[in-house]
């Protein structure tokens, strides 16, 4: 018999697409209780909206957190308007923003990005890291750097050892990232990603993760 201890609901690359957010958040209504996490990773917020650009993303924002998420990772479309502007989203938003490996160009830390946050549902302690992809040349327009997701992501897991029952990897890298983190970390149980746009009817399961 399995325990069904914890339930987790997940959304990639909603890309402002706001006209299926209501049908998603209709969706999680439906599904959720209180053992339930909700995480996006990542292009949540798409700047062609307009709406997006006249607040900088407040609207996004306001939306995260009527759904009810409990976390979303940084995806290079949260970057796109520029370091001030991620800023001024992490630091507004309700709803927590991850990267482990994202920076300014002087290699700090982003004011209100975390690294990861520790949820807690039904009795587990549940590690949420989050890891940005590469765009090459756009990092620098952007205002941003990206350090190696294999050390942050392994930085992480140590400083929180001791402290988490499940590690969740909540992941804008891609699948071909993903499946090198799998094969790589035992520790990690678990890896939502997005950033291909793939759709899979099973999950891709490596060396138990």
């Amino acid at each position: 018999i399995i325990n069904m201890r914890l339930t987790i609901l997940h959304t990639n690359d909603v890309h402002s697409n706001f006209e299926n957010l209501s049908k998603i958040v209709t969706h999680i209504n439906e599904l959720k209780d209180e053992n339930t996490i909700i995480l996006d990773a990542g292009d949540f917020s798409d700047f062609k909206r307009i709406e997006l650009q006249g607040t900088d993303g407040q609207a996004a924002l306001d939306l995260l957190e009527y759904a009810g998420y409990d976390a979303i990772t940084v995806g290079n479309n949260e970057t796109f308007q520029g370091l001030d502007v991620l800023k001024y989203m992490s630091t507004n938003s309700k709803v927590p923003f991850l990267s482990s490996n994202i920076r300014d160009l002087n290699h700090k830390t982003i004011e209100g990005v975390k690294k990861s946050i520790i949820l807690n549902k039904n009795g587990l302690r549940i590690l949420v890291i989050g890891a940005s992809p590469d765009i090459g040349p756009f990092n620098e327009l952007c205002a941003i750097a990206l350090e190696d997701y294999m050390v942050t992501l392994k930085d992480e897991i140590n400083s929180n050892r001791g402290n988490y029952d499940i590690c969740i990897l909540l992941s804008h890298l891609g699948m071909d990232d993903d499946m090198i983190i799998a094969s790589e970390f035992e520790e990690i149980d678990i890896i939502i990603g997005g950033h291909f746009h793939i759709l899979m009817e099973e999950p891709e399961i490596i060396s138990g993760t």
